[in-house]
């Protein structure tokens, strides 16, 4: 337990105050010397410490000024290069750069195209949906590029129809056409100064084999039997019966 005040404003107000109750305390153990002594110590810590408040007071001003002056320097100077910046380029001299003593700006640094991505996943749910997972390294402000190409029953490709641009690396085909063998996919990513990148290799989703049936195919009974398979063969009807006599019909 501290015996007496550790923050600074209260520690002096308290050594003080003590100081001059001990003054008038008697038989408490300590002589007018060492109260004297404590009153002189209090007193010039409390001095020491409205000097520093005011020290620090003072240097934030400082600081404040500096800051403000500093500003205005750099305005002055901004618009001063800007001018001989204006001149040189009207004139076309490049020795005015030499006479400033200045150097001369740096063409603007322009950022590459973006490398090209990677479809690293891509397959259907059970909606029918095609889910795509791209992975890219792009720095962020970058969107993807979708295009769907879709391959008819024949095995002949369509053309190439843009589906989608998404920030997100996962995207969900919910508008995947239907009647068709399978779909193929493409990306590419695009910078937000409009460079972008290569197209990926196309990759395909297969729907399926698609059954129809075919011409003439026996549909199902009313007694349950079921739709005979395409290309097999009907069975005459009557053929298997046992007639009345016990011999099979020809």
């Amino acid at each position: 337990m501290a015996r007496y005040p550790r923050p600074q404003d209260k520690l002096a107000r308290w050594a003080l105050q003590r100081a001059q109750d001990w003054q008038q305390a008697t038989n408490i153990g300590l002589s007018e010397e060492q109260v004297a002594q404590l009153l002189t110590r209090a007193q010039e810590f409390a001095l020491a410490l409205r000097e520093h408040a005011a020290a620090v007071a003072a240097a934030r001003a400082a600081l404040t000024h500096k800051n403000r002056q500093r500003a205005r320097l750099r305005r002055l100077l901004t618009g001063l290069i800007g001018a001989i910046d204006a001149h040189a380029s009207l004139t076309g001299d490049p020795g005015v750069y030499t006479r400033a003593m200045l150097d001369a700006p740096k063409a603007p640094a322009t950022r590459p195209a973006p490398a090209v991505p990677t479809l690293a996943a891509m397959g259907l749910d059970t909606a029918g949906q095609v889910l795509l997972v791209v992975e890219a390294t792009t720095g962020g402000s970058a969107v993807f590029e979708i295009e769907r190409q879709a391959v008819g029953l024949d095995g002949r490709c369509g053309p190439w129809a843009f589906i989608a641009a998404t920030a997100s690396k996962r995207f969900v085909d919910a508008d995947a056409p239907r009647g068709v063998a399978a779909a193929s996919y493409r990306v590419r990513t695009r910078l937000t100064n409009g460079k972008t990148s290569e197209w990926t290799l196309p990759q395909s989703v297969p729907y399926g084999p698609l059954v129809r049936a075919q011409p003439g195919a026996a549909e199902r009974p009313s007694g349950g039997s079921q739709v005979a398979p395409a290309g097999a063969k009907k069975t005459p009807e009557g053929a298997g019966k046992t007639p009345a006599g016990g011999g099979l019909v020809a």
